[in-house]
Parts: structure tokens; sequence; C-alpha cells
């Protein structure tokens, strides 16, 4: 009968900040997306698309390049909000 105790409340305390950790890895990712979308860290990245539209003055490509960031943002951000219902009850 003791070692049921603690289980149960590690069970608890589990089922109990799951959403906040799941909270935090959502803006984690979504953060992280946004930073590689800057050219300047490492020459490349997503950003790069939208970084030369500005300097050439393609709107039509810079558009397309925040829209399709975006959509990436979005897009991982549902799935971890399908894992996050999934691991909760």
């Amino acid at each position: 009968m003791g070692s049921r105790a603690p289980a149960a409340l590690a069970r608890r305390a589990a089922v109990g900040t799951a959403p906040s950790l799941m909270a935090g890895v959502r803006i984690a990712t979504v953060t992280t997306i946004s930073l590689t979308r800057s050219p300047h860290t490492s020459g490349r990245g997503l950003g790069q698309p939208i970084f030369n539209a500005i300097q050439t003055g393609f709107k039509t490509q810079l558009v397309v390049a925040g829209v399709l960031a975006i959509l990436l943002a979005l897009v991982l951000d549902v799935l971890l909000v399908l894992v996050q219902r999934l691991l909760t009850p």
C-alpha cells in the first residue's frame, strides 16, 4: 500500500504538467521556425527567398515565401496539439 501512493501522485503530477510542457514545446518549435527564416545566421535558410525578394523587389516571391513559412509553423503546431491530446487523458 505504501508504494501505491507515490505512484498515484506521480501519475497525477504528470497529467497536470503535460499541458504546460507541451505549451513550451510548441512555443520552442514555432520560435525555431521563425529563427531559421533568418538568412543572417548561416547565409541560407528558410528566409533566404524572403531576403532575396526584399533585395530585388519581387513581391510575389516575398508573399509566397512568407506564407509557406507561416504554413510550416501552423502545421507543426497542429501536429503538436494532436500529440498533446493523445498523451493527456
